[in-house]
This record gives C-alpha cells, structure tokens and sequence, in this order.
C-alpha cells in the first residue's frame, strides 16, 4: 500500500484514491531524474523507505503539465485509477518554509529573545529597554 513521502502529506493509498489522488513510484532506472526528485523532497534519510523503489509521491506534488494528456481521465472526469507522467517529470508542489539560507540567518540577543518571548506570550512589559 503506497503512501506519499513527501514532507507533512498525509496521502495515503486506499482511503485518498477514493478522491481521484494518484502515487507515482521514483523513477529509480532514471538516475539523474530520480536524483532530482530526492533533492526536491529533502526528506531526512532515517525517514527514507529501505528501498527507494518503495518511495511513492501523490499527484498533490506534480503541476498539471507533468502528466501527459490522457482523453479517457478528461471523459471520466478524472475518476480513472491512473495518471500517468510524463518521462522527465518530478515533483516540485510542497507545503514548507523555504530554506533560510546560514548568511541570511540574524542572530538575537538573548534579551531581545526573552523580550519577544514575553511579548508574544502575552506578558506584560514595563521598562523592558
């Protein structure tokens, strides 16, 4: 039963195929593509499947024209069991922050962070600076 490893997606085979979602399997005889999807997903190693041929994505994750054009999905409404991708497509659709690059990053004093701290907490702040 496939389910969706990419990053928060709660996907997961019988229950969502009910709702028209499709898994695609890493294209693993693809090297270079499957290497792409891998570095889209930036999923922790340790919470990798042992084989990547386990390793599904839900159509949640491709934009449209990652698959190709099937008549028979459009006719049935999208209710066919299977869509299929196109041959160099790879997921690139994700809810995440993006990654806060080391020179971007600000350090905060430790009394601007206890100060934001209480403010946010909803503390009073008398004389704070």
């Amino acid at each position: 039963m496939p389910s969706c490893s990419a990053p928060g997606c709660k996907n997961r085979s019988e229950k969502d195929r009910e709702r028209g979602v499709t898994f695609h399997n890493l294209p693993a005889k693809n090297v270079k593509l499957a290497e792409k999807w891998l570095e889209q997903l930036r999923r922790d190693e340790r919470l990798m499947p042992k084989k990547l041929e386990n390793l599904y994505v839900c159509n949640e994750h491709f934009t449209d024209d990652c698959f190709k054009t099937e008549y028979r999905f459009e006719l049935l409404g999208g209710n066919t069991r299977r869509r299929s991708l196109k041959k160099d497509a790879f997921p690139t659709i994700f809810q995440r922050k993006p990654l806060v690059k080391a020179e971007e990053r600000k350090e905060v004093s430790y009394e601007t962070f206890q100060f934001l701290k209480l403010f946010l907490s909803g503390g009073t702040v008398i004389n704070f600076i």
